[in-house]
């Protein structure tokens, strides 16, 4: 129904009413009130308790638990931390030399040729002990230097290198002048590296220098002979095999912004069963810990309000990676922080808006060196956290706004309005309201109560928190004139609700579901003065 042509059928009758002044000839004015039944609409305000979380955004997600409990979840996957980043290989350098001992005076021509087995300890991080590796890239670069004055051949039998043929792999550099310098290199591309020495240690590169000298008569002083260095570049492994040591994998989210709870302007709340789930995946084949180095909520100011304690920080929980056996696959590790070992329900409740996190992923946390462990190139931890908060809770001044459009009510000659309130709660918390008239800018004009009045009750309460049912009221309100000059201007009436649980205590915890709400239905009988004395 159009507002204004109402009130213009309410002039209309008084004109029509005036003209038979026979009629009326004892009144000097009139004054039509309509049947409350007949009172126009004016807006409509419907809480649910999506309202009670103020600017969701794409981060939190509304579902329900399997008691049809509302709950809030900020859910958010991180970067992924692969392993390669945390276990390397260091590029290795080595050096020696081959000399013979003693003059060597042979006037005819002759080949001599000696030969020496050494072996390199290879430098790891983090006391790891390697036993293999197959190598996904990188190169050996050999360099050598005949210190004789004859030509000679100088071979190197890398016994730790095989090709993925199983043959070792060697390097001859033939016909070397005496004092010259040659080098090679080879592709480890797809390489075994194999440093346990026949199986008697770790670590440890094994190989053979070969130096064989044509001396055509020319002496071989002692000393003489060959003089070498050794290294690799650009090393990078495929898969490592061994104990792979201690390393830190850091666990980082970026700041998780909470400041959807804003409506909780005032007094407290207190979220009953908030938890943290964390899921990781690895496919990285070593036995961890997860620790949390720092969960801390900030406030609006930025100033820390709560940390976390309990179990979940003195006794970390361990992850589990695949067995050899299970080479290739990923397990998932799930962990909870929960009010059973946590303070969690501190941080939910502590009026922050930001939660900082920082954890750490520390293998090999009982540092036995005797532990079979296994990385990969592709060996990932893969962390999805999910910061979830049922609607079980008790609060008190919790404030709720909804604005109804008042500027297409035409109360110009209206004597008075009386607003009807016809509100309907299904919430079991009590419920306290107070409107307020803005202008177009949002300035406050005046207000609906003199004070904030409850107009209707709590809906009833079972023993698990949940309502039984619903309360409803009818409440009417008087706008007399001097309020609707006061008002003149209003573009919008501002319903605010303050809700709270209803013990003397306010410690009752209760339950919220998707179907709970609050609506306020708002409908205007406008009294009119029509002056018949004219």
């Amino acid at each position: 129904m159009n507002i204004p042509k109402l009130l213009w059928f309410a002039v209309l009758a008084g004109i029509v009413m005036a003209c038979k002044s026979d009629y009326l000839e004892d009144f000097d004015e009139i004054n039509f009130r309509y049947n409350a039944d007949l009172a126009i609409p004016v807006g409509k305000a419907l809480y649910n308790f999506e309202d009670l979380i103020e600017d969701l955004d794409s981060t939190v997600i509304v579902s329900e638990n399997n008691e049809n409990v509302v709950v809030f979840s900020i859910i958010d996957t991180l970067d992924p931390e692969f392993i390669r980043d945390y276990i390397e290989f260091e590029d290795q350098f080595f050096e020696g030399d081959l000399t013979f001992p003693n003059d060597i005076l042979i006037p005819e021509p002759i080949e001599i040729i000696v030969s020496q087995d050494n072996s390199y300890e290879v430098e790891t991080q983090n006391n790891a002990l390697v036993d293999s590796v197959e190598i996904r890239e990188g190169v050996i670069n050999i360099s050598a230097r005949n210190t004789t004055s004859s030509r000679a051949n100088i071979q190197f039998s890398f016994w730790s290198l095989t090709e993925n043929t199983g043959d070792t792999i060697e390097v001859l550099l033939e016909n070397v002048s005496g004092g010259q310098f040659v080098s090679d290199q080879i592709d480890l591309s797809g390489a075994l590296l194999n440093l346990t020495d026949g199986g008697t240690s770790t670590n440890t590169f094994t190989y053979e220098v070969t130096l064989s000298v044509f001396t055509e008569g020319t002496p071989i002083l002692a000393g003489q002979g060959v003089e070498y260095d050794v290294n690799t570049t650009d090393f990078q492994y495929e898969a490592a095999y061994g104990y792979m040591g201690n390393y830190e994998v850091s666990v980082n989210p970026d700041p998780v912004e909470v400041d959807f709870f804003e409506n909780f302007l005032a007094g407290s709340y207190y979220f009953a069963e908030p938890y943290v789930n964390l899921s990781i995946s690895t496919n990285v084949g070593v036995e961890a810990e997860f620790i949390i180095d720092d969960f801390t909520a900030f406030d609006a100011d930025g100033f820390p309000v709560a940390s976390l304690e309990g179990k979940i920080i003195n006794n970390p929980p361990r992850l589990e990676g695949p067995s050899l056996e299970e080479f290739g696959s990923f397990i998932d590790n799930n962990i909870l922080i929960d009010v059973n070992n946590s303070n969690i329900d501190e941080i939910v409740s502590s009026f922050a808006t930001l939660y900082e996190i920082s954890a750490t992923v520390a293998t090999n946390p009982d540092m036995d060196p005797t532990a079979r462990n296994f990385a990969t190139y592709d060996g990932v931890f893969e962390t999805i956290y999910e910061i979830g908060i049922p609607a079980h809770f008790n609060m008190d001044s919790l404030v709720l706004d909804e604005a109804i459009e008042w500027d297409d009510l035409d109360t110009e000659d209206a004597e008075s309005i009386t607003l009807f309130l016809d509100t309907r709660n299904e919430f079991p918390m009590g419920s306290f309201m107070q409107g307020v008239f803005v202008d177009d800018f949002g300035n406050p004009l005046d207000f609906l109560f003199d004070d904030f009045t409850q107009i209707v009750g709590p809906a009833p309460v079972n023993a698990q928190g949940f309502s039984t049912g619903e309360e409803t009221a009818l409440t009417e309100v008087l706008l007399d004139r001097a309020k609707l000059d006061r008002i003149n201007g209003a573009a919008e009436l501002r319903l605010l609700l303050i809700l709270n649980t209803t013990d003397i205590a306010n410690d009752q915890l209760i339950k919220i579901t998707p179907e709970n709400e609050i609506d306020i239905d708002v409908r205007a009988l406008i009294e009119v003065n029509t002056d018949t004395s004219n």
